[in-house]
């Protein structure tokens, strides 16, 4: 990963997001990485998670004006087969992505050594699958756990749910519930 570079809070637009940007010190941000671009600056990144966000909020909007995609979402063989269904996918992407077995801890199934471009942040869990490369502590699975745990609650609707919280983890309800501090946001 390249370095973290410092950008002043009142350029934040102009600070690529998509794996997460985190406040440090004196109202600056800390922009991590961008795999489209090497760099920090607005590009590719910030506008397909610009895009992404809106798509999602789209379809919530949708969701809440039709009572029945609403009901249909939530039914629990719906919900149940999304969570399964991205189960597979993650047990896919996953074996087929990392190194070594993969492993149950604490409620997930772990996919270490998976190449960086292959998930968000530290790691992503999918379904029931926790892809990552070396962030793995009890913590970091602890706060996975929840996050499999909103999964098996929200079912595929999880995904434009969580997009549509937003890329910030503090400002992102999903990851607070999961605990901000057990997955190593600050």
């Amino acid at each position: 990963m390249p370095p973290a570079s410092r950008v002043p809070a009142d350029s934040a637009g102009d600070v690529c997001i998509d794996t997460i940007a985190t406040r440090a010190g004196l109202l600056c941000i800390q922009p991590l990485y961008c795999p489209l671009r090497r760099d920090t600056a607005a590009g590719p990144c910030y506008e397909w998670v610009m895009l992404i966000q809106c798509v999602a909020r789209y379809l919530l909007r949708i969701g809440a004006r039709h009572p029945f995609v609403n009901r249909v979402a939530r039914h629990p063989a719906v919900v149940r087969s999304g969570y399964l269904f991205a189960t597979f996918v993650g047990l896919v992407w996953g074996g087929c992505l990392s190194v070594g077995r993969l492993e149950e801890e604490k409620g997930v199934i772990v996919a270490r050594g998976c190449p960086r471009w292959a998930f968000g942040r530290g790691g992503t869990t999918i379904g029931a699958v926790y892809l990552t490369c070396d962030n793995d502590s009890p913590d970091v699975l602890e706060h996975e756990a929840k996050h499999r745990a909103q999964w098996k609650h929200y079912g595929l609707a999880f995904v434009p749910l969580y997009l549509a919280a937003g890329p910030i983890a503090s400002e992102n309800r999903f990851e607070v519930e999961a605990g901000l501090a057990e997955g190593g946001y600050r």
